[in-house]
């Protein structure tokens, strides 16, 4: 379900991502992945579960943000903000947070550009699945 995002309290509303900078994830040994981020334009979100959320911004641009751990406030709540403003480079490690609407916080470990709502919910199943593998392996 998508809910339009709110303005709350100080913080800005969610902004929208691009890639900024490949070369920089040069630093981490990801070609792939870049370490930062280019923030504007976002205008809705959708949760995934209790630890991803997809944000978009247009009709082209998703992305998956993973939290540090469980935040069950993501499942139903109204509105989020974050902690960081509207027009933002972000680069890893991340030090900002999602505010739920029942004032939790919910620490981001990572964002990442994706095709789709479809293709985020894809490759949260699949790490899941790889790591109840993992787990069932080592017991």
């Amino acid at each position: 379900m998508t809910r339009k995002l709110a303005i709350a309290g100080a913080a800005a509303i969610i902004a929208g991502f691009t890639a900024f900078s490949a070369a920089a994830s040069a630093e981490d040994g990801d070609a792939q992945e870049p370490r930062c981020l280019r923030l504007f334009n976002i205008n809705s979100y959708t949760v995934i579960d209790d630890y991803h959320l997809v944000l978009r911004g247009g009709a082209n641009r998703h992305f998956l943000v993973t939290t540090r751990g469980r935040c069950p406030a993501l499942r139903w709540g109204m509105q989020i903000r974050t902690s960081f403003g509207a027009t933002t480079t972000m680069c890893r490690p991340y030090a900002e947070v999602i505010h739920t609407s029942d004032g939790g916080l919910c620490g981001i470990d990572l964002i990442e550009r994706v095709d789709s709502y479809r293709a985020a919910r894809a490759l949260v199943e699949e790490r899941t699945a790889e790591r109840q593998a993992a787990q069932a392996a080592a017991e």
